[in-house]
């Protein structure tokens, strides 16, 4: 499985191997069949499959998005690009410009 330790050391098909191992856990625990998530998402039960084996090494990111949406975990893929914090420069107010005031002589 991923781990932060070795994620660096991994090429793209390693960790997506590893996902796909992860994402059989998951429709396991969500007790949907290979089946029923292909019938959800259009998704062959082939794809499916050799995902879930490891072997499905150029899987796309829309066919990953599917599969998320058919075990309800698409909300997950906000953890991969998360929102960026507003760094403390953005809160600085913009200084307010005085105008210079001319008195009369």
């Amino acid at each position: 499985m991923i781990t932060d330790i070795d994620i660096e050391a991994k090429s793209n098909s390693e960790l997506i191997s590893d996902l796909g191992a992860r994402y059989k856990s998951y429709r396991v625990f969500a007790n949907l069949t290979q089946r029923e998530i292909s019938e959800q998402t259009g998704i062959s039960i082939f794809t499916i499959s050799q995902f879930e084996k490891g072997e499905a090494k150029n899987i796309t990111l829309g066919t990953l998005l599917s599969l998320l949406r058919g075990i309800g975990f698409l909300n997950e893929v906000t953890k991969l690009l998360p929102e960026l914090p507003l760094m403390p420069d953005k809160y600085k107010r913009t200084p307010i410009k005085k105008e210079r005031v001319r008195h009369g002589k």
